[in-house]
């Protein structure tokens, strides 16, 4: 792979972890709303979702370090 393929490659995993931060910060909002409802199974689940959106996108920026030999 060239240099600025690994760039674009890198970039583009680094913009899904991101996308998927963003989303899992946006599930938790729901979670802590069904939890101020008195809503504990609303509130268990989106919790289960947004930590499924935060493994994914650990394991996209992970695989952008690897890339980009930030990490081994």
């Amino acid at each position: 792979m060239t240099t600025q393929i690994r760039i674009n490659r890198a970039d583009q995993l680094h913009a899904q972890a991101d996308t998927l931060f963003v989303a899992a910060e946006r599930i938790e909002q729901f979670s802590r709303a069904c939890a101020a409802s008195n809503n504990p199974e609303g509130s268990a689940c989106w919790q289960r979702i947004a930590k499924i959106y935060l493994i994914e996108a650990e394991a996209f920026a992970v695989k952008a370090e690897k890339i980009t030999g930030k990490r081994s």
